[in-house]
């Protein structure tokens, strides 16, 4: 199994510029016959893109913008991005950080972020719901995780 990480240069609440990135990180991935891409926590609006979570008009764009990097995923490329989803819940507001996989043209699996920093420049309780945490799924028969930041070392010894 071939896999890339696509370490690229988010921009803050820029979601076509970061999706224009990551559509064409996808197309490199796919003439190297990449069979699993990772993109980085939150690729898909910029890390950390503060109150702009809190615009409808925003989380319609994220939205429309994960559903465009699903259609233009290769369907014989597995992708892992982070973004931002609306939970269907009676807090509405906040959100959940999630890690999405695309596979066969359709998201299979999300991982939503548990354990949220609330310290030093995070302020990531304000934005974000606490979600259930990794998840599992196989890539050309190999089993894989994903998990988002804190939550690696959260679960092991101290909770911040």
């Amino acid at each position: 199994m071939r896999i890339a990480l696509s370490q690229i240069n988010t921009i803050q609440g820029d979601i076509p510029g970061n999706l224009s990135r990551m559509t064409a990180a996808m197309e490199e991935a796919a003439g190297r016959d990449v069979d699993l891409l990772v993109f980085p926590e939150l690729a898909l609006v910029g890390y950390c893109p503060r109150d702009l979570l809190f615009l409808r008009s925003f989380q319609k764009e994220v939205t429309g913008a994960t559903e465009e990097l699903r259609s233009k995923t290769p369907r014989e490329m597995s992708v892992v991005f982070g973004t931002v989803r609306v939970p269907k819940t009676p807090e509405g507001l906040r959100l959940l950080n999630s890690a999405c996989l695309i596979q066969d043209g359709r998201i299979h699996h999300v991982a939503d972020k548990r354990h949220l920093p609330n310290y030093d420049v995070f302020d990531e309780a304000r934005y974000f719901l606490p979600g259930g945490g990794g998840v599992v799924f196989e890539v050309k028969g190999v089993p894989c995780g994903v998990t988002i930041c804190e939550d690696i070392w959260g679960g092991a010894g101290g909770d911040p």
